[in-house]
């Protein structure tokens, strides 16, 4: 491979690492806007499982659309 398709492959990486990194800075600031400090268990358990089925959801749809 030359340096020219190097390059090439390069930019196509920090690109697709960049919006990665997008994603998850959203993902973050998703769960952080969403995060109270419940009292009660049930109500803490209820938010895990929100949280989590928004991360395997943000999972799926990135499998599915790479």
């Amino acid at each position: 491979m030359g340096a020219e398709q190097t390059e090439h492959f390069r930019e196509i990486l920090n690109a697709w690492k960049r919006d990665l990194m997008e994603e998850v800075d959203r993902t973050v600031h998703h769960m952080q806007d969403e995060a109270s400090n419940f009292p009660d268990p049930s109500d803490r358990a209820s938010q895990e499982e929100e949280f989590a089925l928004e991360l395997r959801t943000r999972d799926q749809r990135k499998k599915i659309n790479p």
